[in-house]
């Protein structure tokens, strides 16, 4: 089977047949041959060693991509180049999902002549149907297939050059520790973010060797900490709530030991911003109805924008990744104070690694809508979810929010 796609700046919209058909052959039909070329690289790194349908890896994947220029300024040569196509592949199935108006026109046009060889279908991305448009009928064909995140990020021309995937099987007392911190870390959201800036700089002059052990001398925690009294309070605390298994002040030797009860537990409270974003990962990995709606779901995902140049380097990072299906969340999770400017950021590097597919959410811990109108203001006009300090308290409440956005 030939596809013919005309090309599109949405990359799920061009390789969505690919994905369900497999096809021998797809001619890409655009205005610009660097760009489908780019395209097309990216599309076989991301694809070319398969991906899941169901439960199943599909193999590697051997359809042949090429790409034709076809200039938009003449119709009726528009619809030769078309004809041409047509003839020298035989029957070929014409893709509407994506492309420009005119060159959609052109397929319709070209239809008249072909009705017998040609076919056409479009599909809706959002919830899965394929319209057979020369049949006249829908089907919902796309529910099994799954891309990763770093896939979804090669596809749209960056590369994911770091993330932390959850684990498929999470231990129930690790979330049962997640969730009680998380109940201590909502009842002052700010001072919980202070004091955890400041066990990352006493773990940074950590004279241990011992990744789970803290220790040094009280000089070095003075110098540390802001607060060395309220530092040690919040220390204790944790003590208390077992967070840690051994939390010592030694006035003789003027040092102090901390202990932390597991390797989680030393990366949750040294890692600012680390609690939320894999509380918010955990609430989205619920299963509904014995089966998680989520194919894929990573934490700390670093974006590099030049995959293809090494000597240009830019990097982004989004706080949580989900994944159903082929159709990604976008999550930017903040702890403290979230200032407007941080919108516009999030949503051009959504935009540009998640197409206009993607769905944005701006997990608000410590902001309400009657606190903080303008920023749930702006960010509902450029389509951005905000979820809240009420919301984010209950995992139940939230991962339901976050399900019911697909």
């Amino acid at each position: 089977m030939t596809i013919v796609e005309f090309y599109d700046k949405d990359h799920l919209e061009n390789i969505v047949s690919t994905l369900l058909f497999r096809p021998d052959k797809v001619i890409f039909v655009g205005r610009s041959t660097e760009l489908m070329d780019t395209s097309v690289n990216n599309y076989r790194a991301a694809l070319g060693n398969g991906f899941t349908i169901g439960t199943q890896k599909t193999g590697d994947l051997k359809t042949d991509f090429c790409c034709r220029v076809i200039p938009q300024d003449d119709f009726m040569a528009m619809v030769a180049a078309l004809d041409e196509i047509v003839r020298e592949e035989g029957e070929c199935c014409f893709d509407l999902t994506g492309g420009e108006d005119m060159y959609l026109a052109a397929v319709g046009a070209l239809f008249e002549r072909y009705k017998d060889s040609v076919q056409l279908h479009r599909f809706n991305i959002e919830n899965g149907d394929l319209t057979d448009i020369d049949a006249h009928k829908k089907t919902s064909v796309l529910g099994g297939i799954k891309l990763t995140v770093p896939q979804l990020i090669t596809v749209y021309n960056g590369s994911v050059t770091s993330s932390s995937p959850l684990p498929k099987q999470f231990d129930e007392a690790l979330w049962k520790d997640i969730r009680s911190m998380w109940k201590v870390c909502q009842k002052d959201n700010m001072k919980w973010n202070n004091h955890i800036h400041c066990m990352a700089q006493l773990y940074k002059r950590n004279k241990s060797g011992s990744p789970r052990v803290l220790s040094l001398g009280e000089t070095d925690y003075k110098k540390a900490v802001t607060n060395p009294k309220d530092m040690r309070n919040f220390i204790h605390q944790l003590f208390q709530k077992g967070f840690l298994t051994s939390a010592v002040f030694d006035k003789v030797s003027h040092t102090v030991r901390i202990v932390f009860k597991n390797e989680l537990t030393k990366t949750l409270l040294t890692n600012p911003g680390g609690l939320l974003e894999l509380y918010v990962a955990l609430a989205a990995s619920a299963p509904k109805n014995g089966e998680s709606v989520f194919s894929d779901i990573r934490t700390g995902v670093t974006i590099n924008w030049n995959a293809g140049d090494k000597s240009v380097i830019t990097n982004n990072e989004i706080d949580v990744i989900l994944m159903k299906g082929i159709t990604p969340v976008f999550i930017s999770c903040k702890n403290g104070e979230t200032p407007v400017d941080e919108l516009y950021k999030f949503a051009t590097v959504t935009r540009l690694f998640g197409g206009h597919h993607a769905k944005m959410v701006l997990v608000a811990a410590s902001c309400s809508r009657n606190t903080s109108a303008a920023l749930f203001q702006r960010a509902e006009e450029m389509g951005i979810t905000v979820i809240d300090h009420q919301q984010t308290a209950n995992p139940d409440q939230l991962g339901k929010k976050l399900r019911e956005l697909l």
